[in-house]
């Protein structure tokens, strides 16, 4: 799991747009050495989308979402700033007594584009 700050939540509207663009790249470093990593924003899209798109769908869908995701992952790679949800992730994963990973150069073979 790659676990970041998302859009939900960001008053920044530069922050907004970057975050996704952040956990884009990072997914891709660790997919390119062949782990398949997951975001928890990007499994609730289209339910957010469906439900409306606004921050109450935002918030309502994408932690719980992410939440079981992390649960079910064999790592995290926890990137960018510090943020609750993030934080939430890791803390799940940690709980389930798998790594949390702070740059994807602590993962064996990441790449960065």
């Amino acid at each position: 799991m790659v676990a970041g700050p998302c859009r939900c939540g960001e008053a920044d509207a530069a922050k907004m747009a970057e975050n996704p663009r952040a956990l884009i790249a990072a997914d891709l470093a660790v997919r390119r050495p062949g782990h398949v990593p997951a975001v928890g924003f990007d499994l609730a899209l289209p339910v957010i989308g469906a439900a409306g798109g606004d921050h109450a769908a935002c918030e309502g869908i994408v932690m719980p979402a992410s939440l079981a995701l992390a649960g079910r992952c064999d790592a995290c790679l926890q990137i960018g700033d510090r943020s609750k949800g993030a934080d939430e992730k890791a803390e799940r994963v940690v709980a389930a007594e798998r790594p949390v990973f702070r740059g994807d150069g602590e993962i064996p073979g990441a790449v960065r584009p």
